[in-house]
């Protein structure tokens, strides 16, 4: 088990604002992954957001952080390792919004997403 008690305030250092972090451990390897805007000051365009990554041992140093999914795709969410391979939910956004899930063999090869829930563009749940 990796010994945290002397990282008292881990930095991951970027250039872009980075937001909803989702974290696993195997073998030893701390993987991050994280929304990326590369322009910030554009917000509403999806071509800004990615899926990033980095991994690190420690939380002292970490391998320079690298996009993962298309444009327009963001908050990875629970990754599971499930019949031999990991799978990462995520959401497609802004609209058409959409829960996606990505494929990985081995946590940094990623699959293009998939959509598994897309939005409704008729009936709200709240128009019932």
């Amino acid at each position: 088990m990796t010994d945290l008690s002397s990282c008292l305030n881990p930095v991951y250092a970027t250039r872009d604002s980075v937001r909803d972090p989702c974290a696993v451990c195997h073998g030893g390897i701390f993987h991050i992954y994280y929304t990326r805007m590369t322009m910030p000051s554009k917000w509403g365009s999806p071509f800004n957001w990615h899926i990033a990554m980095t991994t690190t041992r420690d939380f002292l140093e970490f391998t320079p952080g690298r996009t993962i999914s298309p444009p327009g795709y963001c908050s990875p969410g629970n990754v599971i390792c499930h019949e031999g391979k990991w799978v990462m939910s995520a959401q497609r956004y802004p609209w058409p919004a959409a829960i996606v899930l990505l494929e990985s063999p081995d946590l940094v090869h990623w699959s293009e997403p998939r959509e598994v829930i897309g939005s409704r563009t008729t009936t709200f749940w709240c128009e019932r």
